[in-house]
C-alpha cells in the first residue's frame, strides 16, 4: 500500500440492478446529490516498458450504502475531500490507518436514477448516457430524481501520490 494508492476523479458511476423475470439488468447512474466532482479510492501499478507491462489502475469497492444496496451489493469507495490527502499520504502504510477511509459513502449525500440501457454497450458514448431514463418499478423505494444532465463524459484520469497524473482516453 505504500506506493500504490491514487485518486480517480469522477462525477458519477453506473450500477446495474437485477430485475426479476428479466435477462437484462437495469442500469442506474449514481452521483453526488446535486452533482459535482469527487474522487474514488484507487490502486495502481506503474508501467514497466522494458518488460512490456502497461500501467494499470483499479477502483476500490466496499459494501453498498442503503441507496446503492437497492441496486447492487457493492459500490466504489468515494473519498471525502478531507480524506483524499490521507489516502495519498505515502507515510501511512499501516492498514489500520487506511481501512477507516474505505467505507460506504453517506447515503444522504448521493442520488440515483435509472438511465438508458444504451450505457451497457461500449459502442455507445455521449451525454445521453447519463440522462434520466424511464422510471423503473423494480427499483423499490430508491429515490428517482430528474437532475439536469451534464453535457460531458469524463475519461479516466488517475492522480498518484507522487503528483504524476496519467490520463486514459475512453
Amino acid at each position: 500500500l505504500r506506493h500504490a494508492r491514487c485518486l480517480v476523479p469522477a462525477d458519477g458511476f453506473y450500477a446495474w440492478q437485477a430485475v426479476p423475470g428479466q435477462k437484462r439488468k437495469r442500469p442506474w447512474y449514481l452521483r453526488l446529490r446535486g452533482g459535482g466532482l469527487f474522487a474514488f479510492a484507487g490502486l495502481y501499478t506503474a508501467p514497466h516498458p522494458d518488460a512490456g507491462v502497461s500501467a494499470t489502475c483499479t477502483i476500490v469497492t466496499t459494501t453498498a450504502n442503503e441507496l446503492a444496496a437497492r441496486i447492487h451489493d457493492r459500490m466504489p469507495v468515494i473519498l471525502d475531500p478531507e480524506a483524499e490527502a490521507r489516502w495519498l499520504d505515502r507515510q501511512l502504510v499501516d492498514p489500520r490507518d487506511l481501512m477507516p477511509l474505505l467505507r460506504p459513502y453517506p447515503v444522504d449525500r448521493l442520488e440515483a436514477y435509472p438511465v438508458s440501457p444504451l450505457v451497457s454497450s461500449p459502442a455507445n458514448d455521449g451525454p445521453a448516457l447519463i440522462e434520466p431514463g424511464p422510471a423503473c418499478p423494480a427499483a423499490g423505494s430508491a429515490p428517482v430524481r430528474s437532475p439536469r444532465p451534464r453535457s460531458r463524459r469524463l475519461s479516466c484520469i488517475a492522480v498518484f501520490a507522487d503528483t504524476r497524473t496519467v490520463g486514459v482516453q475512453s
